[in-house]
């Protein structure tokens, strides 16, 4: 806009200067005159005519009087009077018989000037007038052409401000449409991951309940001790299972819903591993696996202490699922610039590459078989991954088959 804007203005001084210098140009034919007047005062100077001197005078005062220039118009004038004085001073001192000859020269150099005059009025007669105030029309059609052209290119840029204000708001109303799309098809993965833990999952630890319950309470006299003391075992580990699995369940069902609210705070990094891996002591024992806590007494992370407990009794619980007799699991923590790595450590089976990919996402079924025959439902690994972003940080996976798996959390070590 800005280019326009001084090309309309350049415009109104190129018309303002065309109109100037027209009203002040000198006509050709007042030039043609001039240049005729001072070759005449140039030879009559050579030849010494005085008589022509004068007449040249007066004619070059008259062609600078009739292009306005009437400063050198007085001076050719005065010239002329001061060569006529001069003449007439000479005049009584020279022969009658010369002064008859200069006369008549000067008479046929007169005539001459006078056709030199009448040439210039039949060419000022023949040459096309243009009045100053043509000249004036002439410049306000020009400024009226360049005030409509501006007005138009502002129109046309407004119409594209618009346009393309359109069009931005169109293509972030697309981008809103395909986010919400996405959303949508993930909310339909997660209900159908939902639905298939809820048939699958659910239905198995209930259904051994009711079996093991239907022996106790129609077959418990034909039952010895032993047969009791193991279905009440197997009682016991589906009810751990089921109990297990809707704690799960809802928590990720709230975290979905959002309506999990977050309380982020200072935690003592070593007394929580501590407390978490005194809940595993038994389960340990039982598996004959050992539990190894390396930490920093001290160290402190910045998060959310119930969501950093649900994690590690996910990873510490995962790591003695797969993890054989006489094995063991470490919990080791690191500084690492301002975040502090927790690593959870096993010497168990270890998780092919095809299976790593899979373990995070809930779209896809890998729910696996401990080393003991537990159960699971592959829905801890994926609430970890979501507390842990939740708390401005990730979760990563290394491990290969036979040779165990690390599985390591970036947290934000605290300050102060």
């Amino acid at each position: 806009m800005k280019k326009h804007a001084l090309l309309f203005l350049f415009t109104i001084g190129l018309s303002l200067i065309s109109w100037h210098s027209h009203a002040r140009q000198l006509p050709i034919y007042e030039a043609q005159a001039i240049g005729y007047c001072e070759q005449q005062l140039a030879l009559a100077q050579q030849r010494g005519l005085i008589f022509s001197i004068e007449e040249a005078y007066h004619c070059l005062a008259e062609a600078y009087a009739n292009s306005g220039d009437y400063k050198k118009a007085y001076a050719y004038e005065r010239l002329r009077f001061a060569k006529h004085d001069s003449i007439s001073r000479t005049r009584n001192t020279l022969p009658a018989a010369f002064l008859t000859t200069a006369d008549v020269s000067r008479a046929k150099r007169i005539q001459t000037s006078n056709h030199s005059r009448s040439f210039i009025s039949t060419i000022r007669e023949n040459e096309p007038f243009i009045s100053p105030t043509l000249l004036v029309i002439y410049s306000l059609a020009i400024l009226l052409l360049s005030f409509l052209l501006y007005r138009n290119y502002c129109r046309t840029q407004q119409i594209n401000r618009l346009f393309y204000q359109q069009t931005e708001m169109l293509v972030a109303q697309r981008d809103s449409i395909e986010e919400k799309s996405w959303k949508m098809e993930q909310l339909n993965i997660t209900k159908d991951k939902f639905f298939s833990i809820v048939a699958h999952d659910l239905r198995g630890p209930i259904n051994s309940l009711a079996s093991f319950s239907h022996l106790l309470a129609n077959d418990l006299q034909r039952l010895n001790p032993q047969e009791i003391k193991v279905i009440a075992q197997e009682l016991n580990k589906s009810v751990k299972n089921t109990s297990k699995l809707m704690e799960n369940l809802l928590t990720w069902a709230r975290l979905q819903m959002n309506n999990l609210h977050q309380y982020p705070s200072n935690i003592d990094l070593h007394k929580i591993v501590e407390e978490n891996m005194a809940l595993f002591h038994m389960t340990a024992q039982q598996k004959q696996i050992g539990l190894l806590i390396d930490t920093h007494p001290g160290l402190k992370v910045y998060a959310d202490e119930s969501q950093l407990r649900f994690i590690l009794r996910n990873l510490i619980a995962n790591a003695l699922k797969f993890t054989h007799p006489q094995g063991t699991v470490r919990i080791v923590t690191q500084v690492e610039k301002d975040q502090i790595k927790i690593s959870v450590e096993d010497n168990g089976v270890g998780i092919s590459p095809e299976l790593a990919e899979k373990l995070f996402h809930i779209d896809a079924k890998h729910s696996t078989i401990g080393t003991a025959g537990e159960k699971g439902t592959g829905l801890g690994l994926v609430l970890c991954k979501e507390f842990a972003e939740k708390n401005g940080g990730q979760i990563q996976l290394h491990s290969a088959p036979g040779k165990g798996s690390t599985f390591s959390i970036y947290l934000q070590q605290a300050i102060g």
